[in-house]
């Protein structure tokens, strides 16, 4: 497999590895409910094992649709998160549609725009070197931050599924947007 590392402003992506994987950050950043709160990992949501999440993780590893990245700071090369790209299946790849997700786990870098800094450097990545025609993220409609992020980003709102989602024992709709290389903003 090729090593791949995204250069973003201030952030930097690399592949996520078993280094990451029996990281103590990340291990608490999983098990944090107000950091999994919106992330729609409901396996995520109460008795989080390290088996669980190695689980999760060898799905992925497995999976070559997928590409899973830790997140850094340029500045300090501190880990702060994680970014998936995901074409679910091979007709997607085919037709050049993937699912975007981050998560910054690092609840001390929230609020500084780093979340909307890696969705625009993987957006880039996806779109130049993947030969991705279009992008797709979701959202639970309580999580207003992300959903205006990546609306900064030029992804636009394409659909919504009413009460899909359940978010603290209440059902809430989901958010679809969506986004092609000429509405990206650089």
């Amino acid at each position: 497999m090729n090593k791949k590392k995204i250069i973003g402003k201030r952030v930097y992506l690399e592949d996520f590895n078993y280094e990451h994987m029996v990281n103590p950050q990340y291990l608490s950043w999983v098990k944090d409910p107000i950091v999994m709160k919106y992330i729609g990992r409901p396996e995520f949501e109460k008795d989080v094992t390290y088996q669980k999440v190695e689980a999760y993780l060898e799905n992925i590893k497995k999976n070559p649709n997928i590409h899973f990245f830790s997140v850094y700071r340029s500045d300090n090369h501190k880990f702060i998160g994680t970014a998936k790209l995901n074409f679910f299946d091979d007709s997607l790849i085919r037709f050049g549609v993937a699912d975007i997700g981050i998560m910054i786990g690092d609840k001390e870098q929230w609020g500084f725009g780093l979340g909307g800094e890696v969705i625009s450097a993987l957006s880039n990545f996806a779109f130049k070197f993947l030969n991705a025609r279009k992008l797709t993220a979701g959202a639970s409609c309580e999580n207003i931050g992300v959903i205006k992020v990546f609306e900064k980003n030029g992804y636009k709102k394409e659909g919504v599924l009413r009460s899909q989602l359940n978010f603290n024992g209440t059902y809430v709709d989901h958010v679809l947007l969506g986004c092609f290389p000429e509405e990206l903003c650089q």
